[in-house]
C-alpha cells in the first residue's frame, strides 16, 4: 500500500491491484487519530493520471509533472517515492510491471494528503529472430535452402539447428519452438522437396516472431570399401594392404586371384564397382607395386576407393636336370675314368650363373644370361663315389641345385707275379720246380718271397696263398707236383691268382751203418777182422753178422742188398780180406752202402778159446 494519510477509505491509497501484495506483518499499518485543530487537510494539486508504457528495452523511462502541494498552515513534510521528472523502470521479467508513484505530504498540524499514480510497463515488441543459416550435419546452401548430409553410416541425419538471431527487448532470451519439424528430430535421406519447418520465438510477455527454415537431407558419404588383404602366389606381406606374390612356374608373370572388395553404402545401394584391375588378371614380374584400385558410386554419385598394392617377384628356383647317377669302370690301367654328360639349365626368366662344388668338373664356373640352356661337361673321377653339386643362380638371384652321382667301379683285377725262388730249391724241369726234402726229414719247409703285386686303384692289394704257405711242410710227392695257388685282392674285391708248381724229391741217401761183429771172431788183425775156420777138417769158417743198421729220411721201405749173405761159408784168406758190401736203396732210388772186411784163418775156437 501506499497511503498518504489523507485517505478517506484504504482504497484510496496506492496499490498494485486488490489481492496483489508483498507485505509481512512486520509492515502491519495503523491509524493515528488527532485532536482536531488544524483540521485541514494539505492538497496536492495535479496529481497525474495512471500510466502505461511500453518498453523500448529492458528499462524504460517515463517522465511526468510532479503534483503541487498546497496547505492553509504549510507544508512541514514532503516524501515521494520515485525521483522526477525522469525515472528508469524495469520490465521485470520480461513481463508487464506494474509501479505505483506515491506523494505525501503533511502539514504542522498533521494533516496529510497523497498522490498515487499507477506506471505500467508493458512489452508488445515482438522478439528479433533470424532464422539459422546453418544446420548440424551442414554441407552446403544451394538454390536458398540447406543440405545437411546423413549421419556417419546412416541413410538418416539426425538435424538440429539454432536460430542466426533470437533476442528480446526484455533481455530474455525468447523461447523458441520450431514446427512441425523439430531440432533433434531424425530425418530420411530427401532432396526434394526440401523439409520446412517454422520457428518461433516467444518473449514473456507472448510476443512472437516467426522464420520458415528449408532443408534437405543429402548422402555426401562416399561407400566404404574394403579392400581384399590377400592373394594367390604371396609369399611375404609388407602391410595390411600391401604384399608381394611369386611368379606361376616356368613364367615370367603371375595370375592372380583375389577375393572381391566388401562393399558397403549408408544409403544402402551402390551402383557401380569398377577396378584398374580384374581378378585373374595378368601380372608380369617388375621392381614396382601394381596399386589395384577399386571404386564404388552409390545413386547420389559419392565415390569410395580403396588400394592394394602387389608387387610380383621372381621367387622362382631355377631348374638344374641333372643326368641320372653315371657309372662307369676306371679306364685300363687307372684309377679315373674321363665321364662325359650335359646338364640342362632352366629359369622362367634367365639363367646367370652356374657352378659346381667339385674343381675335377670343367668347366666349374659359368657365367650366362639365358632361359634354356644345355651345358656340356666332363671330368675325371677316381674310383668311389663323387657328389657333384650344381647351384645355379637366376637373374633374380633364386638357386637351384641338383646332385649328380657319379660311382667309378673299379673292375680292373690286381696283377701278380709268383715268386721263382724257394728254399730246398734243386732244380726246374718239365715246368715245375723240384725241392729237397729237409735234411733227415721226409718233408720239405718250403718258403718263398711275396709276389709282385701291382693295382690300377694304387691301393693297398692283400695276397694268400692255398692251399699252401711259405714255411708249411710239404711232404715228399713227384707226381702230381703240388700246386699253390697265390691270389691278389684288391680293396674292391678284384682279384687275380698265379700258380707255382713244385715236387719235393728226395735226394738224400739212406744211412748204413755195416755190422762190427760177426761170428767165430778170433781177432784183429791189422784192424781187419779174422774169423776161424769152423774145423780143421773142414777148413772152412761159416760167418754170420748182423743185419746192418740203417735209416732214411723218407721213412719208407728200404731194399737191402749184400754181396755176400750171413752164414755163407767162407775158406781160409790170408788176403785181400773178404768184402761184404751192403746196399740200402729207398724209394727215390737214393743208394748207399758200407763194407764189411774180414779174414778166415785156420786156426779153431772150441767153446770161444783155442
Amino acid at each position: 500500500m501506499a497511503c498518504t494519510g489523507s485517505e478517506s477509505y484504504l482504497w484510496d491509497c496506492g496499490h498494485a491491484g486488490w489481492g496483489v501484495h508483498n507485505c509481512g506483518h512486520s509492515e502491519d499499518a495503523g491509524v493515528i487519530c488527532n485532536v482536531p485543530g488544524d483540521l485541514e487537510n494539505p492538497t496536492l494539486r495535479n496529481c497525474p493520471n495512471n500510466q502505461i508504457v511500453e518498453a523500448q528495452g529492458k528499462y524504460q523511462e517515463v517522465s511526468w509533472t510532479e503534483p503541487i502541494a498546497h496547505d492553509n498552515k504549510g507544508i512541514q513534510t514532503e516524501e515521494k517515492t520515485y525521483s522526477v521528472p525522469r525515472q528508469r523502470f524495469e520490465l521485470v521479467g520480461g513481463k508487464k510491471t506494474v509501479y505505483t508513484v506515491r506523494y505525501w505530504v503533511e502539514d504542522y498540524s498533521g494533516n496529510e494528503a497523497e498522490c498515487i499514480f499507477n506506471i505500467t510497463i508493458i512489452d508488445d515488441e515482438p522478439p528479433e529472430l533470424q532464422c539459422p543459416d546453418v544446420t548440424s550435419n551442414y554441407h552446403r546452401t544451394y538454390y536458398g535452402y540447406i543440405h545437411a548430409h546423413t549421419d556417419a553410416g546412416s541413410p538418416n541425419g539426425t538435424i538440429t539447428w539454432v536460430p542466426l538471431v533470437a533476442r528480446d527487448n526484455s533481455g530474455i532470451p525468447p523461447n523458441i519452438t520450431s514446427y512441425p519439424n523439430k531440432p533433434g528430430d531424425v530425418y530420411p535421406m530427401r532432396m526434394f522437396p526440401p523439409y520446412t519447418t517454422t520457428v518461433r520465438a516467444t518473449d514473456q510477455s507472448g510476443n512472437f516472431e516467426e522464420c520458415v527454415l528449408h532443408f534437405a537431407v543429402v548422402d555426401i558419404e562416399n561407400p566404404v570399401l574394403h579392400c581384399p588383404a590377400h592373394s594367390n602366389n604371396m609369399v611375404k606381406r609388407t602391410s595390411e594392404s600391401s604384399w608381394s606374390v611369386f611368379t606361376d612356374v616356368s613364367s615370367r608373370s603371375a595370375r592372380l586371384y583375389w577375393p572381391q572388395p566388401n562393399v558397403t553404402d549408408n544409403s544402402g545401394t551402390v551402383v557401380s564397382i569398377s577396378s584398374n584391375y580384374n581378378s585373374g588378371d595378368e601380372f608380369p614380374a617388375g621392381s614396382s607395386a601394381y596399386e589395384i584400385t577399386y571404386t564404388a558410386i552409390d545413386r547420389d554419385n559419392n565415390v569410395g576407393n580403396c588400394s592394394f598394392y602387389i608387387t610380383v617377384e621372381d621367387w622362382e628356383s631355377p631348374s638344374v636336370e641333372c643326368l641320372p647317377d653315371l657309372e662307369r669302370y676306371t679306364d685300363d690301367g687307372s684309377r679315373f675314368a674321363l665321364f662325359f654328360w650335359n646338364i640342362t639349365l632352366n629359369d622362367n626368366f634367365a639363367v646367370s650363373y652356374c657352378m659346381s662344388n667339385d674343381s675335377r668338373v670343367e668347366p666349374t664356373k659359368t657365367t650366362l644370361n639365358g632361359e634354356n640352356i644345355t651345358l656340356a661337361q666332363h671330368g675325371f673321377f677316381p674310383i668311389g663315389v663323387t657328389e657333384v653339386e650344381y647351384t645355379v643362380t637366376d637373374t633374380s638371384g633364386n638357386n637351384g641345385t641338383c646332385l649328380l652321382t657319379i660311382t667309378v667301379i673299379d673292375n680292373e683285377r690286381p696283377s701278380i707275379i709268383c715268386p721263382s725262388n724257394f728254399s730246398n730249391y734243386y732244380d726246374y724241369i718239365f715246368g715245375f720246380h723240384r725241392l729237397v726234402t729237409d735234411y733227415g726229414h721226409p718233408y720239405a719247409t718250403v718258403t718263398w718271397y711275396p709276389p709282385d703285386v701291382d693295382d690300377n686303384s694304387q691301393d693297398l692289394v692283400t695276397w694268400e696263398s692255398f692251399p699252401y704257405t711259405s714255411g708249411d711242410k710239404i711232404p715228399m710227392r713227384q707226381f702230381p707236383p703240388y700246386t699253390v695257388q697265390m691270389t691278389a685282392t684288391d680293396l674292391f674285391g678284384n682279384n687275380k691268382s698265379c700258380y707255382i708248381y713244385f715236387t719235393v724229391i728226395d735226394i738224400e741217401p739212406p744211412i748204413i751203418e755195416c755190422p762190427t761183429n760177426i761170428t767165430n771172431y778170433y781177432d784183429t788183425y791189422f784192424g781187419i777182422v779174422r774169423a776161424a775156420t769152423d774145423s780143421d777138417a773142414n777148413m772152412s769158417s761159416v760167418v754170420t753178422w748182423e743185419d746192418p743198421t740203417v735209416f732214411d729220411n723218407s721213412g719208407g721201405r728200404l731194399i737191402m742188398k749184400s754181396s755176400h749173405k750171413s752164414g755163407d761159408v767162407f775158406v781160409p784168406k790170408f788176403y785181400p780180406p773178404y768184402e761184404v758190401e751192403f746196399t740200402a736203396e729207398d724209394a727215390s732210388g737214393n743208394v748207399n752202402s758200407c763194407k764189411l772186411y774180414f779174414l778166415v784163418t785156420g786156426k779153431l775156437y772150441l767153446n770161444g778159446s783155442i
